[in-house]
């Protein structure tokens, strides 16, 4: 392959990684599809009287959301989903302490209308983790079939249109030196708006549109 072929399929993951990772992209992909899936999700008060029961609305809750949310669509049983739904909580759930038994405390306080902040919290965590897979998925599909010399391609690029926005220390770094931390590194070019501005114009510029 040329130098010029090849500097090109580098220059495309470049354009392609950012494309797929623009914000918008990213809410119209996961946030709101499950966040429409969530909101058609109905319960009956009754059904969480106890704990026991909390569980199941949980359970029916993760079920509901994989079904509707994010595509592919993900069949679980009741069972799956309530495991699903333990990890999550376990994982990810805060409030004034953190974990699944957090949670179902919370969601037992009708004062504050429990049920539902913690159902609006797992949903939150859903989405948590459905971008950090989806993230993953992206770097693995852009970055894993190329080879080392357009990996330091890539660092290049991103060095380029990225050294303003880096602290000292990185500034004077080669590529060969950040290619183990493309991923870290794209995701740092997200970090606030400006940035993400300049992401949005490096992926026009790539992609020639």
């Amino acid at each position: 392959m040329t130098s010029s072929r090849s500097d090109a399929r580098a220059d495309n993951a470049v354009g392609r990684i950012l494309v797929l990772l623009d914000e918008s992209r990213v809410r119209g992909e996961i946030d709101n599809p499950i966040d429409a899936a969530a909101e058609t999700f109905v319960y009956d008060e009754g059904e969480a009287a106890s704990h026991q029961k909390l569980h199941q609305v949980l359970a029916s809750f993760v079920q509901h959301v994989f079904r509707n949310g994010p595509r592919p669509p993900q069949e679980l049983s009741l069972a799956q989903a309530g495991a699903e739904a333990i990890a999550l909580l376990e994982t990810g759930y805060s409030s004034h302490a953190s974990g699944y038994d957090a949670a179902l405390v919370d969601a037992m306080n009708p004062r504050h209308d429990g049920v539902n902040l913690v159902l609006a919290q797992l949903a939150e965590i859903i989405k948590v983790n459905e971008r950090r897979k989806y993230t993953q998925w992206v770097f693995a599909s852009a970055l894993e079939p190329l080879t080392w010399a357009q990996k330091c391609r890539v660092a290049e690029v991103l060095l380029d249109h990225l050294r303003p926005f880096l602290p000292p220390e990185m500034r004077c770094c080669v590529a060969a030196q950040v290619v183990d931390e493309l991923p870290a590194l794209i995701l740092a070019h997200h970090s606030g708006d400006a940035l993400l501005r300049h992401a949005s114009a490096l992926a026009n510029s790539l992609l020639g549109t």
